[in-house]
């Protein structure tokens, strides 16, 4: 299993607002090629873990399956976690034979496929730092949750800087305006289910 230290300040841009941002800071060079990403997330049947990270600014945690352009072959389960220290990410590879599952076990806790949120991803590089920029943000529900599928799309985009130093306090000289908090797990359960 793979830990990551996470330290992340995200933005929310409209398509004009991210076109001045890559001329601004001169984002022409892509890092890797852009991926498709596909991530299930998983909560319990009373949206336990949506609910602790609404109202918890730390001690709370995402579950969630994500794979790479369409490829189902190389699955991997990724926990994301806030604590009071700081954010962090705990990546599993899993071997299933290429099938999603739709329930988890997670300490001690059923959790059931709860969103499936999918975009198209371009990473850059900056300084000491890595943007992502995520486009065409789209939410499903799945089918244990309601009867009829239900889907959203937003009509923005995220734009995330992650500190490749974790000492590296001068990009906060550098950053476009005051970041904003977002969440792809809470947005799709807000939208799709209407739970706030």
């Amino acid at each position: 299993m793979k830990i990551e230290k996470r330290s992340e300040i995200k933005y929310v841009f409209n398509n004009k607002e991210l076109n001045n941002f890559l001329l601004s800071y001169q984002l022409d060079e892509q890092l890797y090629p852009e991926r498709l990403i596909s991530s299930f997330y998983f909560d319990t049947v009373n949206y336990d873990l949506y609910k602790n990270c609404l109202y918890q600014d730390s001690d709370s945690y995402k579950v969630r399956i994500r794979y790479y352009n369409n490829n189902l072959a190389r699955l991997s389960r990724e926990v994301k976690y806030t604590k009071s220290d700081g954010k962090s990410k705990a990546i599993k590879k899993l071997d299933l034979n290429s099938e999603l599952p739709s329930l988890l076990i997670f300490k001690n806790q059923l959790l059931k496929q709860a969103s499936k949120v999918e975009y198209k991803r371009k990473y850059y590089r900056f300084k000491n730092s890595r943007i992502t920029v995520d486009t065409n943000i789209y939410f499903t529900s799945v089918n244990n949750r309601t009867y009829v599928t239900k889907s959203f799309s937003e009509n923005f985009n995220i734009v995330e800087f992650k500190l490749l130093n974790e000492n590296n306090f001068e990009i906060f000289n550098d950053l476009p305006s005051s970041p904003l908090s977002y969440s792809k797990f809470k947005r799709s359960i807000e939208k799709l289910y209407n739970i706030y």
